[in-house]
């Protein structure tokens, strides 16, 4: 999931376009993180450091650490300690993005030094990202500390992306919460969980992302247009998040009722105090509305 979130954030800060970020995306996997990429996100070398060991490489056949060593910019033991981890997959995306030459060493070392800071990841949220654990992830991601179903909410979007992941296939990457605002939809798929610590829960969907739920879940052939099978699917997607949470509620021995979903068209979520969280998928996004 880290690769995902990293992903955004340039793709959101314009740093990579969309088709370098697929690119990448896509080659990852085969990339191999390199010493000098360990060394400085390690905070043993700085990227200066780094480079110059790159043009002694350039000079000399030697190994990148047996010339750090010697120039004074490593311990013994630190190499040790980043030989054991040279497959961190956290940072091949990282490595990918140096391998396609989109961006320079130092570019890439401070995109992601920004990005740590700017979300205040500590080394235990990038472990939840890299482990993808799904709970401590939305526990970071997302701000409900000041709503009064705050873990209500919480416990809600995790069933949600858990989902996702189970019967659609997608690591989403969950955007920044924020108030409901008067935003229409394409399609509105709402329903209520009625009792005390119930929610009433949307996805706000476009005909292209309606659609790929549809086909995602149903895992059969949808028509080119949103049909009632295809809202009926994509519907049923939401009607399963909603009926897994009220049986986790239930084990807390706290009794729900699921309600009858309804779908609309052109419509905006018409609880004024509920969240909307984007979720970000690579057949488009998805609008999560809560209240």
């Amino acid at each position: 999931m880290f690769s995902q979130y990293f992903g955004q954030y340039l793709l959101n800060k314009e740093i990579l376009s969309i088709t370098q970020l697929r690119t990448v995306l896509d080659q990852e996997e085969s990339s191999k993180v390199k010493l000098g990429i360990l060394a400085m996100d390690a905070g043993y070398m700085t990227v200066q450091e780094v480079e110059r060991v790159h043009q002694y490489q350039k000079q000399q056949d030697r190994r990148f650490g047996e010339l750090a060593i010697e120039l004074g910019f490593l311990k013994e033991e630190q190499l040790t300690k980043m030989l054991a981890v040279q497959n961190q997959k956290y940072l091949k995306l990282s490595q990918a993005i140096l391998d396609k030459g989109y961006l320079t060493l130092t570019e890439v070392n401070g995109a992601l030094n920004r990005y740590k800071a700017d979300n205040h990841l500590s080394p235990t949220n990038i472990e939840a990202l890299v482990k993808a654990d799904v709970d401590e992830v939305v526990r970071f991601s997302l701000d409900f500390d000041q709503q009064t179903k705050a873990d209500v909410y919480y416990q809600y979007v995790a069933i949600m992306i858990r989902n996702m992941i189970r019967f659609l296939g997608e690591t989403p990457v969950v955007m920044k919460n924020s108030s409901v605002t008067n935003q229409k939809f394409s399609w509105l798929i709402t329903q209520k969980i009625s009792g005390e610590g119930g929610l009433v829960s949307a996805i706000g969907l476009t005909d292209k992302t309606l659609l790929a739920i549809a086909t995602r879940y149903s895992e059969d052939t949808m028509a080119t247009y949103v049909d009632d099978y295809a809202k009926d699917c994509a519907g049923e997607f939401l009607n399963i998040t909603n009926g897994i949470f009220c049986v986790n509620k239930s084990n807390e021995g706290m009794e729900l009722d699921l309600q009858p979903q309804y779908i609309q068209s052109q419509t905006a979520f018409c609880w004024e105090k509920g969240q909307i969280i984007p979720i970000h998928s690579s057949f488009g996004d998805i609008f999560l509305l809560v209240f």
